[in-house]
């Protein structure tokens, strides 16, 4: 009879993303070479799949205890047994809490978040505690979180309430919109201003809340917020690093602000950030020299074009004869013609009204 324990059931999609992100699992893995010693025993707190403790047991290690509390445990068992290590490698179905301690060399717990873990991963992290002693290595051995000011760059969670959908005003969702902490995978060069340190954290003693404040360098611009990523040690000269450039299964969260033109100077961020059963964070941001400078109007709609909002917009944002919607209105229209999407006959009678002949198609 299968096992069955109460735990976080996150689905089969879950654990794909994880293991689809190039920067983890090439983090994890170098890491795990790198820090397994011949004969350790380890403690995989929340296995998952089971993934990293095959990489734990083929590095070396004389024991794994892998525990899970989600239903994904058989999988992990099958997965571990398929590789071949199922001598070295115990899958455990349990909460971590309720597991004996026993002394361990190294701790594996990928517990990171939304920038923190949720309720029942801190949990675990703090069980795993139980189990260290004074010279247990945890993976990751610090997490560190960092925060820089947002470029004037399109944010389509944002910017897409600010212009009508086929004939319907979304505005009043703006207000709203701007205190969600919204998840963005932003280039190196839509930061307006060198990044900071904000907060580190050290398992196994997790806070459940953690509050920071800080000044960041903002230049002369439109500045969007405040983006916030961690990076993490996981070994010696391995950081898995979430910042902007990378596309990574976390991202980076945005504390919006209205877009607002700042001079030079710093901004003042201060934020709470709590473990829950889903993580809430609350902002505010004070503006450079105590200021509140003149707030530009909202993104302009070729800045939605840019930002690759759905199609559904187009007819609206082309309405006007907007700079630089000709190009992608007709190609869109050619993909869906493409596919036979019925979208496009609409599309292109906009496009012919606004523009002249389709270059590629005509209506018949």
């Amino acid at each position: 009879m299968s096992e069955r324990v109460d735990g976080q059931h996150a689905g089969l999609d879950y654990h794909l993303q994880l293991l689809a992100d190039p920067w983890r699992v090439s983090a994890w893995k170098r890491a795990i070479e790198a820090m397994i010693r011949q004969g350790d025993t380890v403690l995989d707190a929340g296995t998952g799949l089971g993934t990293m403790a095959v990489w734990a047991a083929r590095a070396g290690a004389g024991r794994v205890i892998a525990v899970e509390s989600a239903d994904v445990v058989e999988l992990a068992r099958e997965i571990v047994a398929r590789a071949g290590v199922d001598d070295v490698v115990e899958v455990v179905a349990a909460d971590l809490a309720t597991v004996p301690p026993e002394p361990v060399d190294v701790v594996l717990a990928d517990f990171v978040g939304r920038l923190l873990p949720d309720a029942a991963m801190r949990r675990a992290v703090t069980a795993a505690g139980g189990f260290a002693t004074e010279r247990t290595r945890f993976l990751p051995a610090r997490v560190q979180w960092h925060a820089a000011a947002l470029a004037d760059v399109p944010v389509p969670a944002l910017d897409r309430w600010s212009h009508p959908l086929l004939g319907v005003d979304l505005s009043p969702a703006l207000a709203r919109a701007l205190h969600v902490p919204w998840t963005l995978h932003v280039p190196t060069d839509a930061l307006a201003g060198p990044p900071a340190p904000l907060a580190t954290l050290t398992p196994p003693d997790l806070p459940e809340e953690v509050q920071v404040e800080a000044s960041l360098p903002v230049r002369a611009g439109v500045c969007r917020g405040v983006l916030v990523w961690f990076a993490a040690d996981l070994a010696p000269g391995v950081t898995l690093d979430t910042g902007p450039g990378r596309r990574t299964f976390w991202g980076q969260v945005l504390w919006a602000a209205p877009r607002t033109l700042v001079p030079d100077g710093e901004l003042r961020v201060t934020a709470t950030v709590r473990s829950g059963v889903e993580i809430a964070m609350d902002w505010h941001i004070a503006w450079p020299d105590g200021s509140e400078p003149a707030r530009t109007p909202e993104a302009r709609p070729d800045q939605l074009l840019a930002a690759g909002l759905p199609g559904l917009a187009l007819p609206e944002l082309v309405a006007d004869g907007i700079p630089g919607a000709r190009a992608p209105l007709a190609e869109l229209i050619t993909a869906l013609v493409q596919v036979g999407d019925p979208l496009a006959a609409t599309l292109l009678a906009t496009y012919e009204r606004r523009f002249g002949p389709h270059p590629r198609h005509r209506r018949g």
